[in-house]
């Protein structure tokens, strides 16, 4: 899997995510930690995506302690919520990130590929 930060603004930041591979476990793929800033909060604004056929991509908030689904994602798109304000994480605990796994065809049925591209937003500063 490749996770690379095209941008990382003071307030925004873009991070693409190419895998090829089967992802039966949660896999961690924005940490706050490591985006300029150390944002305390992230906000989705919008997702391009393209996931091969028969599998689904499950997107979720994720703290040390507990992983919220919150996108099954599946053929080719994008989805834009910052007309609505951001797809904010289910939780109010600091520093939540973002990861992925997969569901659908097993593993050795056919290959697994999905591209994604998250445009973040990021609150840096005090509540």
């Amino acid at each position: 899997m490749l996770v690379k930060t095209t941008h990382d603004g003071s307030r925004n930041a873009t991070v693409q995510v190419v895998c090829d591979n089967w992802i039966a476990e949660q896999f961690k793929v924005i940490d706050p930690s490591r985006l300029i800033g150390t944002p305390r909060h992230l906000k989705i604004d919008a997702i391009h995506y393209v996931v091969s056929d028969g599998v689904e991509v499950r997107v979720a908030w994720e703290t040390d302690n507990e992983i919220h689904e919150v996108l099954p994602l599946s053929g080719r798109g994008k989805m834009d919520f910052e007309s609505s304000g951001g797809l904010h994480a289910t939780t109010s605990e600091d520093n939540v990130g973002i990861s992925v796994r997969t569901i659908g065809l097993k593993p050795d049925a056919g290959q697994c590929l999905f591209t994604l591209i998250f445009d973040l937003s990021k609150h840096v500063g005090d509540r």
